[in-house]
């Protein structure tokens, strides 16, 4: 496979080029476990690298891979060609696509990972350069989004809270059977009536990433920002990217490590960066998303939390912490 995308690669940069010589690719490393190759092209004058990412798309009906890849290298080029200019960050930028072996590739970004630079900066009792450095990079992360929904807004479509009240019901009822204590589920069923209750709303829809997290950022040393991964990358309500990124922040807060000031200050930058436009805490349909991406890492904790000795202790200190941050969220809407 690796050796098929390599003189793939090597064919269209030299015809891309119009070199006379085909560029010698070299294979740098493999990651069997991501379908990750790093491939290294000697371009003669200087050497570029390039990832290469074989999609295997898991509970994607009947899409295949090959028309989830064709996908990402639509949105991949739509976006490079809005963004590579903006003065908050890009994408990767795409340069083949083989749709035979659902295989993308692009060219390697390198830079920080903003979650390993939130992890291990926000531990403790961060110095207030260091506070102020991560929230200017979270104050990036959200004027990123905003500009990418900003670029992509397209028809307007009309939000039902009775829809998607049922569809979180759904979510509560899976959740109850993994154990979701009784008290906090018969609060969200209230909740939920009263949501659905709610008359719909004209809401316009942009192109949201879907998962939206540090972990899939780089800060490269310019300072811009790179958004990786945009696998799940759907038309839809702008509400899902903020959830993503805010709730991320509050499940790290599980660790006590972490102080609950500099997460509420991370989320404050990250808000000013995106602004109250498209999507706000307080807004009645970020507020619905948010429990339900709550309520979904409940449901997905056992194929999150590593199988170790300690494993039922830290599944019970997770569980604990998800339904203390259900529990926050509505106790702030009866307010």
């Amino acid at each position: 496979m690796t050796e098929d995308i390599a003189t793939a690669l090597g064919r269209h940069l030299s015809h891309q080029l119009a070199y006379n010589v085909e560029p010698q690719v070299i294979c740098v490393s493999e990651r069997s476990y991501s379908r990750m190759t790093i491939l290294e092209v000697d371009l003669g004058s200087h050497c570029q690298r390039y990832r290469a990412k074989t999609v295997r798309y898991r509970d994607r009906g009947p899409t295949t891979s090959a028309e989830m890849a064709r996908s990402e290298f639509h949105t991949l080029s739509r976006l490079y060609e809005e963004l590579k200019y903006s003065s908050y960050g890009t994408v990767p930028r795409p340069v083949l696509l083989l749709p035979q072996s659902g295989t993308l590739v692009t060219e390697e970004a390198s830079g920080a990972n903003l979650r390993t630079i939130i992890r291990m900066a926000s531990r403790f009792r961060p110095r207030r350069r260091t506070l102020d450095h991560l929230a200017s990079l979270c104050q990036k992360a959200g004027e990123w989004l905003a500009a990418m929904h900003s670029t992509t807004a397209s028809e307007v479509e009309i939000f039902s809270f009775a829809r998607k009240s049922e569809e979180v019901d759904r979510l509560v009822a899976t959740c109850t059977a993994q154990g979701l204590p009784a008290p906090i589920t018969s609060r969200v069923q209230r909740y939920l009536r009263r949501e659905a209750q709610r008359p719909d709303l004209p809401l316009q829809l942009v192109l949201k990433h879907d998962d939206f997290i540090p972990s899939n950022m780089l800060i490269r040393s310019d300072g811009r920002l790179i958004v990786l991964d945009f696998a799940s990358a759907v038309t839809g309500p702008p509400h899902r990217d903020p959830v993503s990124f805010t709730a991320y922040l509050d499940y790290i807060r599980a660790d006590p490590r972490y102080r609950g000031r500099t997460i509420r200050l991370l989320k404050e930058a990250f808000w000013r960066g995106y602004g109250t436009n498209r999507a706000q805490p307080d807004d009645p349909i970020f507020r619905i998303h948010l429990l339900e991406d709550i309520l979904g890492m409940y449901r997905s904790l056992p194929t999150v939390v590593p199988r170790r000795l300690s494993r039922p202790l830290v599944m019970a200190l997770w569980r604990r912490w998800i339904v203390r941050l259900a529990s926050e969220l509505l106790d702030q809407e009866a307010m």
